[in-house]
């Protein structure tokens, strides 16, 4: 079976992003429908980022020993980090 390692990556680098996407918004800034703690957040967010950071380390991987494929894709594809949102303090809890 031949395989294109460059498309790998780019349909990996976008199911990650897609992935992303749909975490930052139906869980990690959702706090009306049901409740997720922050740490349960955090370890969301953290577990992503872990995998997403090993993906844009293939991106950068390349040989130039192998026509059209195995290229340096890391100035053209990149999963996007997960932040949580920053919570606003309410003043009457202070």
């Amino acid at each position: 079976m031949k395989a294109n390692f460059d498309n790998m990556r780019i349909f990996t680098t976008g199911s990650m992003n897609a992935f992303g996407e749909v975490l930052q918004d139906e869980i990690l800034s959702v706090s009306d429908s049901y409740y997720i703690d922050d740490d349960l957040k955090r370890k969301i967010v953290n577990a992503f980022n872990h995998a997403a950071q090993r993906i844009n380390a293939l991106n950068c991987l390349f040989d130039d020993n192998i026509q059209d494929d195995v290229n340096d894709l890391s100035d053209d594809i990149e999963v996007g980090l997960l932040k949580l949102e920053d919570k606003e303090e309410d003043d009457d809890e202070l």
